[in-house]
């Protein structure tokens, strides 16, 4: 019951909603933020900090590639990420993963799919349990 209470609080419309002081942040700063608070939070689960620029820079050194092929990398993230948790029998490759979402098109705008990923990815953190500091 505290897990759908906190979810209600923090993964509402209202609650996505009370933040408007990210809407101040340019896209391009917005995106800067989110890699930031991805690389505290790899930090804070025992990974690498790349919170600072220059670490993260010299990671990404070695990185040629256009913005499909990020498209497609994060996809392949997600991929093996779903596998490794469990949630599909194996890791989908893309002839499956069009399968599946095939119908996903059908009166389903791009901006719903955004909001779905915002969404999902709130429950995601809902769902997992707090790192002790």
């Amino acid at each position: 019951m505290a897990q759908i209470d906190r979810e209600v609080e923090l993964c509402s419309q209202e609650a996505l909603a009370a933040s408007p002081c990210f809407d101040c942040l340019s896209h391009s700063e917005k995106i800067k933020a989110q890699v930031y608070l991805l690389a505290k939070i790899l930090a804070a689960l025992g990974g690498t900090d790349y919170s600072d620029i220059n670490d993260l820079r010299e990671l990404l050194k070695c990185y040629c590639v256009s913005e499909a092929q990020m498209d497609s990398y994060k996809l392949e993230v997600l991929a093996e990420l779903a596998d490794t948790v469990g949630a599909t029998p194996a890791i989908l490759h893309a002839d499956q993963l069009r399968e599946v979402v095939r119908c996903w098109n059908c009166g389903v705008s791009l901006k719903e799919m955004k909001i779905a990923e915002v969404v999902l990815l709130c429950k995601l953190f809902v769902a997992v349990p707090p790192v002790p500091n």
